[in-house]
């Protein structure tokens, strides 16, 4: 399962970060650099001083400037805190990510306290903080213990990042400091903004045909897939949160020895009250294209969701995929799958499927495995996760029962390691047989996997 924290865990300790960020005033065209993170730990409470950028202009006529302030801090290894602040006169909003979670930005109201600081609180997160001339120091409350080591905020090194929020997507597409976003709302037409990312600080802005600003994006990066921004038109000027949401990165495109060419398809649908962003392969140059294409439209995209489960607000589902190896005629698809209904925790699984280039169709190799071979199969998984280590059981690893649950159901694919092949055996977060988050992937070696499989099927083609 994946940790959102959505709301407040009952039991566990109180975790308490004291945040120092450096508010250096810089204008957002120019080119700043993110100032280093030096931090010192202890077991319960952290001690952060953090150089963020700023973006701090004047409202003016026409929307040529926001009329707020972004900090942002947030770690390089993402195992802590990011932290921004939206401010005018005062602070107005906080949004807090724990990196260390995977868990969604959380925005926070914030309110001016007797102090002359702030207070905000929400999700069961609790922030108090104010700023005390180019500095802005905060407290971070929340229930969990963790510690962390500080980084610094940086902007997405990828060519395209997709960030979700509740009826909205923004394409995110960035060529050194320059950005061109597509911006997404249901029954809207998309909407085309261009700017820069200079450090955190980014500012994007749509132009009429005589090159007017009609809306704009502004914000900052609280991490590589999350951002606080806030979106302003001749109507209307509102906070936005940005999140990933587990589609960080379309797969490059593949061309395989044969000719054939596998590319990245997206689709977004927002039916039923559920945003489904899918990404999934489609096979061109190939004489079984048609077939083939028909299977991964069935199999491997992901369809949306029209049921009740579509009810809270900010439910979603997202789904990318990997080629984990190929060969003259098959190719080896992974699909991860995250979805989130509310409350303190969203989902994730895995799938598996094999593309037969020959007949264009798609193959679970454990459906191809008779109960014999999947008894022997349970043998070389239970060998290959204890022999790294002392462990005499797989309980002693996290299992919650001896049990290893292989059978026709379980993901398996292939796997390419350094031009190695392995049959590598998934098991997810969500399966409810695993006590620890991150349970391992089993890898059984070629020579071991190509005993199992029967003559004539794909699999035993695969590990000859």
């Amino acid at each position: 399962m994946v940790d959102v924290h959505q709301g407040s865990h009952g039991g566990g300790f109180m975790r308490t970060v004291v945040v120092a960020l450096a508010l250096l005033a810089c204008d957002h065209r120019s080119s700043a650099p993110v100032a280093p993170v030096n931090a010192t730990t202890a077991a319960f409470r952290e001690s952060v001083t953090a150089g963020a950028p700023v973006m701090s202009e004047s409202p003016v006529a026409n929307l040529l400037a926001p009329a707020v302030t972004f900090a942002a801090f947030a770690t390089s290894s993402g195992d802590g805190w990011a932290v921004g602040i939206e401010m005018a006169q005062t602070v107005t909003r906080v949004v807090v990510l724990d990196e260390g979670s995977y868990g969604k930005p959380l925005s926070l109201p914030a309110k001016p306290n007797t102090n002359g600081g702030f207070d905000a609180a929400a999700h069961g997160i609790r922030v108090h903080g104010k700023v005390d001339g180019g500095t802005l120091k905060a407290t971070i409350e929340a229930t969990d213990r963790n510690t962390f080591a500080a980084g610094r905020a940086k902007p997405p090194s990828s060519f395209a990042v997709v960030f979700g929020g509740p009826g909205l997507r923004v394409d995110w597409r960035q060529s050194n400091e320059n950005v061109t976003a597509l911006l997404q709302r249901p029954a809207q037409p998309t909407r085309k903004l261009e700017g820069e990312v200079r450090g955190a600080v980014f500012a994007l802005m749509e132009r009429d045909e005589r090159g007017n600003i009609i809306a704009r994006l502004d914000g900052a990066l609280l991490s590589e897939r999350a951002a606080f921004a806030r979106w302003t038109t001749h109507e209307v000027s509102e906070p936005v949160t940005l999140d990933s949401a587990g589609v960080g990165l379309y797969p490059a495109v593949l061309t395989l020895p044969n000719g054939a060419k596998i590319a990245p398809i997206e689709e977004y649908d927002t039916t039923g009250g559920c945003v489904t962003d899918s990404v999934f392969p489609r096979v061109s140059n190939l004489a079984a294209q048609g077939a083939l294409n028909e299977e991964i439209d069935k199999q491997l995209r992901l369809h949306p969701s029209a049921d009740s489960s579509c009810v809270p607000t900010e439910s979603w589902d997202v789904a990318t995929y990997e080629v984990t190896a190929h060969g003259r005629d098959w190719v080896s698809f992974e699909e991860r799958i995250d979805g989130y209904r509310g409350g303190s925790h969203g989902g994730a699984r895995s799938r598996c499927s094999i593309a037969n280039l020959v007949d264009g169709t798609l193959v679970s190799l454990a459906e191809e495995l008779p109960q014999y071979s999947l008894k022997k199969l349970e043998t070389l998984v239970r060998a290959t996760l204890l022999k790294r280590t002392s462990a005499k059981s797989v309980t002693d690893l996290g299992f919650v029962s001896d049990d290893l649950m292989i059978d026709a159901s379980r993901p398996m694919c292939v796997r390419d390691d350094h031009g190695t092949l392995f049959l590598e055996i998934i098991y997810g977060n969500d399966e409810g047989m695993f006590r620890n988050p991150g349970p391992p992937r089993a890898r059984v070696a070629s020579a071991s996997a190509r005993g199992i499989f029967p003559p004539g099927t794909l699999g035993a083609r695969i590990f000859h």
